[in-house]
């Protein structure tokens, strides 16, 4: 009787390490299986952050008329985000993850004078305006420019 208890006790132990082993390869073909999935969910669907370029600026045209300036920057691409930012009068833009080669600047005169900057700030690019008084009324429109490329035109004219 021992001897089939100790026949039994083997049996059982032999059987735990098949079934272990069964379930090693199991959850290894399971996990391997994911991850190719996953790679080639990645391939066929990559997301655009992992494409995406940064946005270059091309172009800066400052246009001054009277106490009135049209900033335009024209870009090889859409840009990945534009912020605008107001704080005591002076507007800040900032084009995320956007090149460009050197900084550009002026002055407004008129009734009401103000200075505009643009300049590369990290990986970012920065259009600063600063009213020596007051405020400043400003509109921004992006839309494509012909050929290829846009364009962000930045109105800016003293508050009245």
């Amino acid at each position: 009787m021992a001897e089939r208890d100790d026949e039994f006790n083997d049996a059982m132990l032999e059987r735990k390490a098949r079934l272990r082993r069964a379930s090693v390869w199991l959850l290894s073909l399971v996990f391997f299986g994911v991850v190719i999935g996953l790679m080639i969910g990645r391939i066929v669907n990559p997301s655009e952050d992992a494409i995406a370029m940064p946005s270059r600026v091309l172009q800066v045209t400052p246009m001054v008329a009277q106490s009135r300036l049209s900033l335009s920057l024209l870009l090889d691409r859409p840009p990945h985000d534009l912020r605008r930012n107001v704080q005591d009068g002076a507007v800040s833009f900032v084009l995320a993850r956007a090149s460009l080669r050197s900084s550009f600047s002026g002055d407004v005169s008129g009734n009401e004078r103000f200075s505009w900057l643009v300049r590369p700030v990290g990986s970012d690019v920065r259009v600063l305006l600063v009213p020596l008084a007051g405020h400043l009324q400003v509109i921004d429109t992006i839309e494509p420019n012909d050929p290829d490329g846009w364009r962000l035109t930045i109105t800016a004219e003293p508050l009245r």
